[in-house]
């Protein structure tokens, strides 16, 4: 009896010993391989790592251990022709995919944070399907010169987008931790909208996962956005004016300051400079001032542009184009851009264009 137990002991210490600290059971079944090998990649910021690899037998399968120290997402490499993608943390995991093409059936069983990341994406593709129909049916109503179904239309998509918003700010916030919320948030339609509840997002993933990579991400991401986020004091600019002074932004305060993104090559700019020039002219009396930060290369084309749309307010350039340090410290990708700043210098709006600018001026100086 002594030696039984003893063997019994044994048996039980060498099963335990047997199974890798730090593992997780991946069970994968290719129903239709083009191929054999699998590589599990580790997806991070800067890019995809192949963390391990492995070679599926005569009946498409494999069934083994891969290592996993925290919640990491990964995606499955079937032989170059599906992409399976996972978020695994310290449950076995169950892979069941087609393995022939690009967006191949695929099932994951045992990662609920899979399970959310699946969802999310779910509801992305319903929304974006949604959103082609009514393209669809807008091009149709304008093309026959149908304004009030335009307009329906049109406030139908605004009812989507909100609701689609909604819903999604609610999913994410339902992960409970996962690192599933940190690649939902893609799907938000306008992040800059979003701005706090991202703010509110990272601050929790903080708490519960302070040393993740994953963490640093969405915490770097939220940290940029502060910088011209609605109700952030806007970083100031200093650069020449057209005759060759420092001029600062921060010299304006006391007015309410549109700053101003633009090009003497840009087409859309020049468009939408007479909408400017109108709004400076009829407010500007009331405490309004424009601040332009011009992205030309060549001084010629820069002051020659001003002239030629008669633009009367305070203008800045460092001849810099793309590499302008003002549209790199504000992040600006595409201009026309404009933030529009209160007397303190906190940004109120952005991207103001058209009868929208107009409009908020009115709201401000009646």
């Amino acid at each position: 009896m002594k030696n039984l137990i003893s063997l019994l002991i044994a048996a039980l210490l060498f099963s335990c010993e047997s199974i890798p600290e730090n593992t997780i059971a991946l069970d994968l079944h290719v129903t239709n391989p083009q191929g054999s090998l699998v590589k599990l990649e580790k997806v991070w910021d800067k890019g995809v790592i192949v963390q391990d690899s492995f070679m599926l037998d005569a009946e498409g399968k494999y069934s083994g251990r891969v290592e996993v120290t925290e919640p990491t997402f990964f995606r499955l490499n079937i032989s170059e022709r599906q992409y399976v993608n996972l978020i695994l943390t310290d449950t076995d995991v169950k892979v069941v995919a087609s393995g022939d093409q690009a967006n191949g059936d695929a099932e994951v069983t045992g990662s609920v944070d899979t399970e959310y990341l699946t969802s999310a994406r779910e509801s992305a593709k319903r929304f974006q399907e949604n959103v082609q129909m009514l393209q669809a049916e807008f091009v149709q109503a304008r093309s026959s010169g149908d304004m009030e179904t335009v307009q329906g239309i049109q406030s139908q998509f605004v009812y989507l987008q909100n609701k689609n918003t909604s819903e999604l700010k609610e999913m994410i916030w339902s992960m409970n931790n996962s690192i599933a919320a940190v690649f939902a948030v893609s799907y938000f339609q306008d992040e800059e909208a979003v701005f706090p509840f991202l703010d509110s997002l990272a601050r929790r993933f903080e708490t519960a996962l302070p040393n993740s990579p994953y963490t640093a991400s969405i915490v770097a991401k939220v940290n940029a956005m502060a910088v011209t986020a609605i109700g952030s004091v806007a970083p100031d600019i200093k650069l020449p004016s057209p005759e060759g002074d420092d001029l600062a932004l921060s010299s304006l305060r006391g007015k309410y300051v549109l700053i101003d993104f633009w090009a003497a090559w840009c087409r859309p700019c020049r468009v939408e400079n007479p909408t400017v020039v109108k709004a400076y002219n009829r407010f500007a009396d009331k405490g309004f001032e424009v601040f332009g930060v011009s992205l030309d290369r060549k001084r010629d084309d820069w002051l020659g542009a001003i002239a030629a749309d008669g633009l009367p307010w305070k203008h800045v350039s460092d001849l810099k184009y793309w590499n302008s340090e003002a549209a790199k410290r504000y992040k600006v990708s595409a201009i026309p851009a404009t933030f529009l700043l209160d007397p303190e210098g906190r940004i109120i709006a952005k991207n103001l264009r058209g009868e929208a600018l107009t409009a908020k001026l009115e709201e401000i100086f009646g």
